[in-house]
């Protein structure tokens, strides 16, 4: 190859190369392009420095912020030169040294200043860059966080303010609560002093009351007038009352200070009412009311609950329609519902023909003190407490009750409780009535419509055929027409005090009247026509239940009239067999009740000694030898239940026990669960009858279980 062919190879050579050349420029200048592009268009701040923290590239937002128009004018400076704080361009050259000598990246929020003064937050992040394994110089990126940050601030200050909130409402809450225990103390303490207070005046009360009504009793077991008499039974009903008014306040108060509670054990749902209101119904026949009982026949027999609660709202209702009725009469009709396989509900509504209420005072009776006629010039007595008293009662048993009424016309209150079940249920065996009963011929004799329409439905609900006589001349006739084909006759004698009776019992006697009979009475002087009747007549005290009559009527077809264990309306406890005479330590700081218990004690054969307080009763019963020991509770020297204390531990020591009886005027709920607690062998609560003490005692040597105090609410041993 000539020179020249190798000279024009070497041209070509460099001009291909001054092309590639101009070529990879383009292409970077492209690519710076780009990439300043990019970074231009990025939101961050983006500087980068070299080994000497001068600035050799950034991007338009850097320039910008620094106070430049074109990124080109900042190159070759360092912060130092731009316009920042001194010790910001310091702090962030220290940085930079930092990072360079480290080779480790840097990140931190930092506080700056902008051109225009205003403080910005920034976040920043240095990153060494290397050449050759050295740290050539440093890529930082800026970004704006004014708004997190300021954010940020804002929700700390926020938390802030709400930890002291919360720090200053919870000693606000802290100084309340303080407050409020120091306020229920001194409720409590209230409470606790008005009780006590209602439970001192109970005492007071009831220990003279204790004299009146053992002396009234004694005075009444000697020859007296019939106007005495009259006189003595008057103070007799009249202590009733009283008491009546103390067992309210005592239960007021002590629902008022949330320590009342329900008892729950299984009792007997008919039995219940049939007592409560038997013993009711004297008064009713009294005024010359008609009491009417309905029970639907599938009532269980039994359930678990309060059976003394449930007499207690009775007597209160059935008692309030007694007062306030005048003439008519006075329907109690009771229903059960299922509501589960634990649980019935059972509803019982008390209907009236009185004097009723006016609709302005419908709710105001159910209040405490309140009554239907608060003025001076009312007919009828009470503390307004009984209804409010009987509310609570009813929503303590997961009830309500409420009330309808027409002025005038009468009063209806209607109530329901819920009860446990007894399982296996017992009801009344009606299917074993009607085997006896079925297709009988039935004559009744009942001049009024309600109580002949309800003992006619129970008759029927028998099976038998029942003709009801609305007189006293047609039942006269029915017998006399058609005596022979009457397999019973059911009389009523409410009206006529038993003239039916001895009518009746006459035809029997000339052989007229040969089937079986029953009498309904009223009163007790009734049964003088009935008295020495044969096995096959039979008495049942009015108002009559379902259930007596499922159970008495076959035994009467049977020819076992009077062995049912029935008796009189109010009848007296079951008679337990007499004792010998006993040698009793009574013990009471009260010369007036030492008085009394003598001369009951020996009344009944009983041989007194005394003691006048529970030192005395622990001395004297360690030298001599005692039947039996009243003891007294609240006496000086020594109370009663410490005085007992000290005698079973004696006792503890030298065997043998002697019976001691709590007698006091403490009538609180507890204080018989108390006295046994502490060693009692029964409690009596005063004022105490003599034939309760009789029975007490009586009980106590027969072994008939621990004595219980006998209220207007019932036994609350």
């Amino acid at each position: 190859m000539t020179p020249e062919e190798q000279l024009s190879k070497l041209q070509k050579e460099h001009h291909e190369l001054q092309i590639e050349h101009l070529r990879v420029n383009e292409q970077l200048a492209r690519t710076r392009e780009m990439l300043q592009m990019i970074m231009d268009n990025m939101p961050e701040f983006i500087f980068w420095k070299d080994k000497y923290s001068r600035i050799i590239g950034c991007n338009r937002n850097y320039a910008y912020a620094m106070g430049f128009e074109n990124p080109d004018e900042i190159i070759g400076k360092t912060e130092f030169d731009l316009p920042m704080p001194r010790e910001q361009a310091e702090d962030s050259f220290q940085r930079d040294v930092e990072v360079m000598r480290c080779g480790i990246p840097e990140y931190h929020v930092m506080e700056s200043r902008v051109q225009e003064g205003d403080r910005i937050w920034v976040d920043t992040n240095r990153v060494p860059l290397f050449s050759d394994g050295e740290v050539a110089g440093i890529l930082c990126t800026f970004e704006d966080v004014t708004d997190r940050v300021l954010a940020e601030q804002e929700l700390r200050a926020h938390k802030e303010k709400l930890e002291q909130l919360v720090e200053d409402r919870t000693s606000q809450l802290t100084d309340t609560n303080r407050a409020l225990e120091e306020i229920n103390l001194k409720l409590e303490t209230a409470n606790r002093a008005k009780s006590q207070f209602v439970a001192n005046i109970s005492h007071e009360i009831r220990t003279p009351l204790n004299a009146v009504v053992a002396m009234t009793e004694l005075m009444l077991d000697t020859r007296v007038s019939h106007v005495q008499r009259e006189y003595l039974h008057s103070i007799l009903e009249s202590t009733d009352s009283l008491l009546f008014t103390i067992n309210d306040l005592l239960d007021y108060s002590r629902m008022e200070a949330g320590k009342f509670s329900l008892e729950s054990y299984a009792f007997d749902i008919c039995e219940v009412v049939e007592s409560t209101l038997k013993s009711l119904s004297i008064k009713a026949y009294g005024k010359g009311l008609e009491l009417v009982v309905r029970v639907n026949p599938d009532i269980p027999a039994k359930a678990i609950g309060d059976p003394l609660r449930i007499r207690q709202i009775l007597v209160n209702l059935v008692g309030n329609a007694i007062k306030f009725t005048a003439k008519g009469h006075i329907l109690l009709e009771m229903r059960s519902e299922i509501l589960s396989g634990e649980q019935l509900k059972l509803s019982i509504e008390v209907a009236d023909t009185g004097v009723g209420i006016p609709d302005d005072r419908m709710e105001a009776i159910f209040r405490a003190f309140e009554q239907a006629d608060n003025s001076t010039t009312r007919r009828f007595g009470g503390t307004g407490l009984g209804l409010s008293i009987v509310t609570q009662l009813v929503e303590m048993m997961g009830g309500h009750i409420e009330v309808r009424s027409e002025p005038g016309k009468g009063s209806s209150f209607s109530f329901d409780v819920v009860l446990g079940i007894v399982s296996p249920a017992e009801k009344c065996d009606w299917d074993a009535t009607r085997s006896v009963m079925q297709d009988k011929h039935v004559f009744l004799m009942e001049e009024r419509p309600l109580s002949g329409g309800t003992l006619r439905d129970t008759l029927v609900h028998m099976g038998c055929n029942v003709r009801v006589a609305p007189s006293v001349q047609a039942f006269v006739r029915m017998v006399d027409v058609g005596g022979d084909r009457a397999d019973l006759i059911v009389v009523n004698t409410g009206l006529h005090g038993g003239e039916e009776a001895r009518w009746l019992i006459e035809r029997r006697s000339k052989g007229l009247v040969d089937c079986p009979v029953l009498f309904i009475v009223d009163r007790a002087d009734s049964l003088k026509h009935i008295e020495g009747a044969t096995s096959d007549v039979e008495c049942l005290f009015g108002p009559v239940f379902p259930f007596e009559l499922c159970d008495r009527i076959p035994q009467l077809m049977k020819g076992e009239a009077g062995e049912s264990k029935d008796t009189e309306a109010g009848d007296a406890p079951p008679e337990v067999d007499e004792i010998r005479p006993l040698k009793i330590l009574l013990v009471d700081d009260r010369e007036v009740n030492r008085k009394i218990g003598q001369a009951i004690l020996n009344k009944l054969g009983h041989e007194v000694t005394f003691a006048e307080d529970g030192q005395q009763a622990v001395d004297m019963s360690r030298i001599a030898a005692y039947d039996l020991i009243l003891m007294d509770i609240q006496m000086p020297v020594l109370d009663g239940y410490e005085a007992v204390r000290l005698i079973r531990a004696r006792e503890r020591d030298t065997g043998g026990h002697v019976p001691i009886i709590a007698v006091t005027a403490n009538a609180l709920k507890g204080e018989g669960d108390r006295a046994v607690r502490e060693g009692m062998d029964g409690y009596l609560c005063k004022p105490i009858h003599i034939s309760d003490l009789k029975l007490a005692i009586q009980r106590v040597f027969a072994g008939g279980g621990k004595v219980g105090c006998a209220t207007d609410h019932g036994t609350s041993l």
